[in-house]
């Protein structure tokens, strides 16, 4: 028994590289939009328990099995798909499962429940509520996510859920565009009109002050 040992030790260390080529392979297919490769890579994956190859699975597939599958193991993207798939069907579960993709610190779900509630519709699961928007959208801008960087511009150049401040605003619209997004870039612009020199100059300071703290170029 102690001879297999060692022997079990690196047939499970040379299965490791394979894995991850299967995986990146079939993440690379589902881009590429060739599912026919996307499935034969990640299906075995899936079927053997990596969440990440059932959360592509998922993507793939009407039903919510696999998503549900890699969502009960903790992993976030799958959580997210589910709470976006439940939105306009169950409620309940919709808020469940964003919720806990927002606990991983997901920065996807912290701005689509932020829209929720900065739109408050009757189909949004929730009330209108520019206090949580802020809330939630903050906690996504600081993590670097462009669209909740706009979402909070938004709320900043409204005065919804915190004080209207242009500068704040076209600080995180400049954050929000860096990456060339024509709804970022918009709002930019026009909060550029509303400015002073010295206001556009300070909020351009205040991103690059940003971008240094968070290690971005």
């Amino acid at each position: 028994m102690k001879r297999l040992i060692p022997i079990i030790l690196i047939l499970t260390l040379m299965s490791v590289p394979v894995y991850a080529d299967d995986l990146q392979d079939g993440i690379n297919a589902y881009i590429q939009r060739d599912r026919e490769t996307a499935m034969q890579k990640l299906l075995p994956l899936a079927e053997e328990g990596v969440s990440v190859a059932q959360y592509y699975i998922g993507k793939m597939s009407e039903s919510n099995k696999w998503l549900r599958m890699s969502a009960m193991q903790g992993y976030a993207p799958a959580q997210f798909e589910l709470g976006f798939r439940y939105h306009y069907r169950d409620c309940k579960k919709a808020i469940k499962w964003m919720q806990m993709a927002i606990d991983q610190n997901y920065p996807h779900a912290m701005e689509e429940l932020g829209v929720w509630y900065w739109r408050g519709d009757e189909d949004d699961c929730v009330t209108q509520n520019f206090t949580e928007a802020a809330r939630l959208s903050k906690r996504g801008a600081e993590l670097g996510h462009p669209p909740a960087q706009l979402l909070f511009g938004r709320l900043y150049y409204e005065g919804e859920g915190v004080p209207q401040d242009y500068v704040m605003a076209h600080m995180w619209f400049v954050l929000g565009s860096i990456k060339g997004d024509e709804t970022a870039l918009y709002w930019r612009e026009k909060s550029r009109k509303q400015m002073t020199p010295a206001q556009i100059s300070e909020a351009q300071k205040l991103a690059r002050e940003w971008m240094e703290e968070h290690g971005k170029k």
